[in-house]
Parts: structure tokens; sequence; C-alpha cells
């Protein structure tokens, strides 16, 4: 993993690739299999332009200068929606969320209430992009297996990072893994701000990258994708471990309660703007905030729409990332037993079949986050609580 950043000229040189086959396609008397292609292809186009866009945001706007948007949009058929009519549609359509799921990610706060959750502060490392992989690469070494180590050898050709500082617009994901299913790529982008989250993230997008699944599809949201996050989330927990093994507890305790915070805490707000969402015009937000008040989230809004802003942005607010931080738990206790059964499980788990039920499969692989008392979270709880 000598490169730090992307090939732009390989992507640029998908795009012709797509291009060409849907100008034949196009050429061809049209059935429902040509349809389907063309739909696949005008996608890829799409992702490649976005990565583009994503590999240096210092450029963004001169790279988007050079990417023709109106006849992709035109294709497609879609046009860019403002941040509210996102957030809705997506908390809307086009799939509905089982009530045992959110129960499941609202219920985990009444276990955290005995606890202290307290902020540490984000710890500060500095590190050099070479540095940063020298991390990476010991903390595989010493928290992996045979398994992972071949797997790393059999992608890491189809697997490109770009490292490169963190913007300074407002809000911007820290990590992000895409997949190219044309070319079977995936593409990791990391945003560095010489924090401890700087590793995290590295062996969390790494960990999408080595376990992705193909059966699931983003635009068909079943009960396995609420996991969709779990080997990231498992990620995370590894990194602390590591850290602990170094004799670093600070780093491992921030990192437990960072991401407990931000999975699980922070995500019943989320199912309260479902909530709100899918009540809209018989609630009001005086109700609204003092069921907020109830659960002691210290948000106060004073229109509908403070709501959608708050919630467009961070993605760990969305409900796959609490569940799979909780499915993720149980995942890293049977890794302190057995690590070689652990990554085994996962490897199942990533690539069964997207219509698996998610309680049958929790209780197949030995998952207690469906269990009231979450004995897994009562754990990880012990080890940060001060």
């Amino acid at each position: 993993m000598a490169r730090y950043h992307w090939d732009v000229n390989r992507i640029r040189e998908k795009i012709k690739i797509v291009d060409h086959y849907l100008e034949l396609l196009t050429d061809l008397p049209p059935n429902k299999e040509n349809q389907e292609e063309i739909h696949s292809l005008i996608y890829a186009k799409k992702f490649y332009h976005d990565l583009l866009c994503c590999y240096d945001a210092s450029k963004e706007e001169t790279l988007s200068e050079s990417l023709d948007y109106s006849s992709l949009e035109e294709l497609v058929g879609i046009k860019e929606k403002d941040p509210t009519e996102r957030l809705k549609s997506f908390l809307l359509t086009p799939y509905k969320i089982p009530k045992k799921l959110i129960s499941i990610s609202t219920n985990s706060l009444r276990v955290i209430e005995d606890y202290t959750i307290v902020d540490q502060g984000t710890p500060r490392y500095i590190l050099n992009n070479e540095e940063l992989l020298d991390v990476f690469h010991d903390f595989i070494r010493r928290m992996g297996t045979t398994a992972l180590y071949q797997k790393m050898e059999k992608q890491k050709s189809h697997i490109e990072l770009n490292i490169q500082k963190l913007p300074s617009y407002s809000y911007v994901l820290g990590g992000y893994c895409g997949f190219d299913k044309v070319f079977d790529d995936r593409y990791i982008n990391l945003f560095r701000d010489n924090t401890i989250d700087d590793v995290v993230t590295l062996c969390h997008e790494f960990f999408h990258a080595f376990y992705y699944n193909p059966n699931l599809d983003d635009d068909f949201r079943n009960q396995v994708y609420y996991i969709s996050e779990l080997e990231g989330s498992f990620a995370n927990c590894l990194v602390a471990e590591y850290y602990r093994q170094l004799g670093q507890e600070r780093i491992a305790n921030y990192i437990h309660t960072n991401y407990l915070m931000d999975f699980v805490i922070r995500n019943f707000e989320l199912n309260i703007g479902f909530l709100l969402t899918r009540q809209k015009g018989r609630i009001t937000l005086e109700k609204f905030n003092r069921k907020l008040d109830k659960k002691n989230v210290l948000f106060d809004f004073n229109d509908v729409n403070e709501v959608f802003d708050y919630l467009d942005h961070p993605a760990y607010l969305l409900l796959e990332y609490s569940l799979s931080y909780l499915a993720s738990l149980d995942l890293f206790e049977l890794y302190l037993e057995d690590r070689e059964h652990a990554f085994n499980q996962l490897e199942k788990i990533r690539m069964v079949s997207g219509s698996h039920n998610l309680i049958r499969l929790a209780r197949e692989n030995g998952f207690t986050f469906m269990e009231k008392d979450y004995p897994s979270l009562q754990k990880q709880l012990k080890r940060i609580d001060k």
C-alpha cells in the first residue's frame, strides 16, 4: 500500500469504457436486460464523477468544471434535492424500519442510564502518511488472523486509498469507502484531522473494503442492511483493544466512549426524527421537545426545519450504525474468546443473502443485542465506567 492517492487516470479511463458500452447498449433493441445494464452503467459513471470531485476537496470546484453533470442527470432522470427534501425522502422511502429494530436502538438508552459517560476530549495524534499506514499494518499484524492476511493479499489490488487534509467546510465524513461494482474495486477516502480518529477511521474503512457484502443494495434496504456497518464498528472495537494492549488506556477509553456516544446515544434522536416526520401535522414541537427532555437529550428545537437540518448530515445517526455497533460488541466478545472464530463469523455474516432475517441471523451467530439487557453492551460500559 505504497500509494496515498487514487489513480485518477484509471478513474477517467473507466468513464471512457462505460461510455463506450453505454453507446453500444443504446443502439440495441430495448429490452429489460439492456435497460437494467444501462441503469447500472449510468450510476457507475456518476460514481466515478463523484470520486473525481472527492479526490481533492481543495480543488473540488476546479474538478467539477470539467464534469458534464447535466447530461448525466438527464440520463439518470433525477435532480439534486435540497437537504430537507433529501432527508424526508430518505426517512420515508423506499423502505420502512421494523418497530422491533427501532425499539432495540432506543431501549439501549435505558441500559446506559446507570453509567457516567464523560467526554474525554479527542487525543491529538500527529503522524505522516507513511507512519499512519505503519500503524495500520501493525494493527492488522497484532489484532488480525491468517484469514485476514490472506484476504488483504487477495484484495489489495482492488483497493485504492486517498489521504487528504480535513476540508474547511463545517461537516464532512471523516472517512468513506465506495464500491465500484463494475470493476470490483473499492475506493477509500480519508480526511485527516491529526487526531487518533485518523487511525480509527482508516481501520474502519479498510474493514469495509475487506468485508463488503455484494448482496446488499442501497436501493433496497432489507433487515440485513441494518448491520451494514458491522465490520466497521468491529474494527473500532479492535483499535481500542489494540491501544489497550499497548498500555494506552486513555486512547482505548476515548475510542469506546466516543463511538458509544455517536452510535447509540445520539442515534436515538434520529428515531425521534422518524416519529416527527411520520406524524407531521399531528405532533407539535412542544411535544417533540418534551420527548427529548424525558430522554435527557439536550436539544430544544424552535422550528421543524431545525430538526431536519440537524439530522441531515451526521452519518452515524443512521439506524444501521446503532444496530451495527450493538452487534459488533457481541462479535468483539466472541473475538476475546476466540479470534479465529470471530473472523469466521464475520466472513459468514458478510456473505448472507439480502433476504435473510436479521433476528434469525443474530440468534444463529450468538449475538445478544436482540436481548433485553444487552450483555455485551453492559460489559463495554463497565470497561469505560469511571
